[in-house]
């Protein structure tokens, strides 16, 4: 119960930790100005690394270390466009900005791999959530009923993964931390929350933020954290495989249309103006 109540925390932290960088991120006027839809000096030099470092891992690594690599590639650019999106606010330049975040990314992971712990890990995992979705859900990116969408196709994907899929891998039970980071996880104890599941915690928590404001968002965040530790019961005591994000899922419905529902009732409707006809 102790190992839950700790994942819970977690992942009560991390929501409120979004809100919290959600109001330090730059305003979306800047972001724009910062981001323009054009071909920029950061993103030839970002891109060139990325297919640089893409080449060193295909050429010189094979089998399972290869997609290891890649996984840990890709978390690493999650961490970066996280600093990324505080650095900015503070460095006027982007090419500047782009290499303090790179060098300040490389730490953790230079740190992971020669000396690995679950702390560690578990903290870049929670980062890494946090600059992609932030940016998506602050330049509005995704629409509310596209965010929808990709929640039910996520939970029905996690369904399969569980019932299909890790079955048939026979993966050991987490003992020690990782130097690469093939399966994310925040790990605590012998029991694991999925990377994927803190990043829709964010995603949907700044959504909340968006349609209804912070109230709401952290009535979210209180009613997933709860939703987890109870599930966590439920599965140690039954000895079940249950993807979170099916229990996420109806949790944010009940919490996202109760809060709709409140908004419309608040609404005042506007007076019908008089129909005169015309002389």
């Amino acid at each position: 119960m102790v190992t839950f109540l700790i994942l819970s925390l977690l992942f009560f932290a991390a929501g409120v930790l979004s809100i919290l960088f959600q109001r330090i991120v730059p305003e979306a006027d800047v972001l724009r100005q910062r981001f323009p839809n054009r071909i920029t000096y950061t993103g030839i030099i970002l891109w060139l690394l990325i297919i640089g470092a893409t080449w060193f891992i295909v050429t010189h690594t094979t089998g399972f270390t290869r997609i290891a690599s890649i996984t840990t590639m890709l978390f690493f650019l999650l961490l970066f466009e996280t600093l990324f999106l505080l650095v900015i606010r503070f460095v006027r330049s982007n090419i500047p900005a782009a290499f303090i975040s790179l060098g300040i990314a490389l730490v953790p992971f230079t740190i992971q791999y020669y000396a690995p712990t679950f702390a560690l890990m578990n903290t870049v995992i929670i980062l890494a959530t946090m600059g992609a979705t932030t940016l998506i859900i602050k330049l509005n990116y995704l629409r509310t009923k596209v965010v929808l969408l990709l929640v039910v196709l996520f939970t029905v994907n996690d369904v399969l993964n569980v019932h299909y899929l890790l079955p048939r891998l026979n993966l050991a039970p987490v003992t020690e931390p990782m130097r690469l980071l093939i399966f994310p996880t925040v790990t605590v104890g012998s029991h694991v929350v999925g990377s994927g599941d803190f990043m829709f915690l964010v995603l949907l928590t700044l959504l909340m933020l968006r349609e209804f404001g912070i109230r709401d968002a952290l009535y979210l965040i209180i009613a997933e954290s709860a939703g987890l530790f109870l599930t966590g019961i439920y599965v140690s005591q039954h000895d079940v495989l249950l993807p979170f994000l099916t229990i996420m899922t109806p949790i944010f419905a009940v919490v996202y249309f109760a809060a709709y529902r409140k908004r419309k009732r608040l609404t005042p409707t506007p007076p019908t103006q008089e129909y005169r006809p015309s002389l």
